[in-house]
């Protein structure tokens, strides 16, 4: 349970602490006083978003914290996290005006998807807008499976369901992908077929372009290299005469040592000029003209030109990566044929699995819907709604879905004779209020939770009605710790806490303090809430009589 609260620096509150007791509390206190901002400051130290809007000063950070009683299962869960353990379970949350903000369990930091799991394990809150949330089928598989005890069932069974969809979205994209080659596929096997007509992977682009400008420009060629072969021939040679320059420089250099230099550039050149004629040699074309050889060229010049064109290639070799492309593509179809046919075969084993735990979870939750309906009716009879009656449809269904392989529908008959309806065509808000409490009540029957908090769960009802709420409250306290958020006296009158909560303000700004109610007090607050702000004789003595 929760034993103590402290709240610095939080919207209307600068400062406040809190000691908070076993049983059935109560907290009243005038529209807009603030009941809501304490209701806040406890979702924040259970895993809730911070907002550094919320800060009373916005120069200071805020702190929130709550000192909670231990049990074994929450050391167990501490221990499982690797968290100290101490005879109190002490949580803390810090904002600060940056916007950042920090969690700790007893005193080590945390983060906050930890805060909210053990949040879960402290508080269980109730809201006006929960009323909303028990037409949904999420909040109605919740709630049959935690009366169940189903959680390992359901664990494993979304496990389970996890892996078919994921497997199954792989699926899908395989045979979209599949469907998306074999619309191709025609036109693919078209490309490559007229590709496969030639043999053009070992041919070299440049080598077939120099080749044949070499036989287009045979004789012209051919008359070049004769003219520079002149330039090596006969005593004219220049290889010759660069050599007489080199002995020239050599005697030159014997008697003057700084042309030396001159003599070794020489060398050089008439070395560089033997390389030139021996490689320029190497390209003269031999023999005599090939027109029939030339005519091979430039059809390969043309296909390639052709092909490239055709198929948007840049160059010969994009054309080959082209026809490897096309090759894979095709190779891949076949591939994607046989995933398609393995993943296949692993999704049906994968439904199968689904199949057969859905079925275990929905035989688990077939065990309790009589207990619900006859559980339930009987409560709300003691809430007046004495013709009331409670119907849980469970039935299989053939997909298995997020929640299981049934499909789950509460329905209600407020009236006598009336038909049954879904829950949210049936009630009213006060109705909702009354059904969800009475499934808290069983939900804390079968497993209570340490802390509830209800806030305004009494919206919509008054009188008898009012009173009966405030005794299942009251009830509920026996096992748990129970806070009420209340605008009726007969539900504040049976706390057997009772807190205020006041909104006052100075020159400056508003402030919201909580004071604890002495009896005498109580008195007073219960017969303002019954009479107004300045209730009479008639109104004191009523409150009296309740509180009594």
């Amino acid at each position: 349970m929760l034993k103590k609260l402290s709240v610095n620096n939080y919207a209307l509150i600068e400062s406040l602490e809190i000691d908070l007791s076993s049983g059935f509390s109560v907290f009243t206190g005038e529209t807009g006083s603030g009941k809501t901002i304490l209701l806040g400051a406890l979702q924040l130290i259970i895993g809730e978003r911070a907002d550094f809007k919320v800060l009373f000063n916005k120069d200071k950070k805020c702190t929130i914290e709550g000192v909670f009683d231990t049990s074994i299962s929450l050391n167990n869960f501490l221990s499982l996290n690797d968290l100290d353990l101490s005879d109190e379970i002490i949580v803390r949350r810090e904002i600060y005006p940056s916007g950042k903000s920090r969690a700790f369990v007893n005193d080590s930091p945390v983060k906050l998807g930890f805060l909210k799991e053990l949040g879960f394990l402290l508080i269980d809150f109730h809201g006006q807008h929960q009323t909303r949330l028990l037409s949904k089928p999420d909040y109605q598989y919740s709630f049959i499976d935690n009366l169940g005890k189903n959680n390992i069932l359901l664990i494993d069974y979304r496990t389970a369901f996890d892996l078919y969809q994921s497997k199954q979205r792989k699926l899908k994209a395989i045979q979209e992908n599949e469907r998306s080659i074999h619309n191709q596929r025609d036109f693919l096997v078209f490309q490559l077929e007229e590709l496969n007509k030639y043999s053009f992977e070992n041919w070299d682009e440049n080598e077939i372009t120099e080749e044949f400008e070499l036989l287009s420009n045979f004789e012209s060629i051919k008359h070049l290299f004769e003219q520079i072969e002149n330039y090596n021939e006969g005593n004219d040679s220049i290889a010759l005469k660069i050599n007489d320059l080199s002995t020239l420089l050599s005697s030159l250099s014997n008697k003057l040592p700084a042309f030396k230099d001159f003599e070794s550039r020489a060398k050089s050149i008439y070395l560089e000029l033997n390389e030139l004629f021996i490689d320029l040699e190497k390209k003269q074309p031999s023999g005599n003209f090939d027109s029939y050889r030339m005519g091979e060229l430039d059809d390969k010049l043309q296909l390639i030109s052709k092909l490239t064109k055709k198929f948007n290639a840049v160059n010969l070799s994009d054309l080959v990566q082209k026809k490897l492309e096309l090759k894979s593509q095709l190779e891949s179809l076949a591939g994607i044929s046989n995933d398609k046919l393995l993943l296949e075969a692993e999704v049906e084993e994968l439904l199968e699995n689904c199949v057969i735990l859905g079925e275990k979870l929905f035989n688990a939750r077939k065990l309790n819907t009589s207990k619900i309906e006859i559980f339930l009716s009987e409560k709300l009879k003691k809430l007046s709604m004495p013709n009331v009656n409670i119907s849980v449809d469970l039935s299989l269904v053939d997909l298995p879905h997020y929640n299981g392989l049934d499909l789950l529908k509460i329905y209600v008959s407020i009236n006598k004779g009336a038909d049954f309806n879904e829950i949210s065509d049936a009630a009213s808000g006060g109705e909702m209020s009354r059904i969800l409490l009475a499934m808290k009540s069983l939900l804390n029957k079968e497993s209570s939770i340490p802390t509830i908090i209800f806030d305004e769960i009494d919206t919509g009802v008054s009188g008898k009605v009012a009173i009966e709420v405030g005794q299942m409250l009251k009830e509920l306290s026996v096992k748990s710790q129970v806070f009420s958020i209340t605008h009726l006296p007969q539900v504040a009158s049976l706390g057997e806490h009772h807190f205020k909560v006041v909104k006052s303000e100075n020159e400056l700004r508003s402030f919201t303090s909580i004071e604890k109610l002495t009896k005498e007090k109580r008195i007073l607050e219960i017969a303002s809430m019954l009479g107004g702000s300045k209730p009479g004789k008639a109104a004191i003595d009523n409150a009296s009589e309740l509180l009594n």
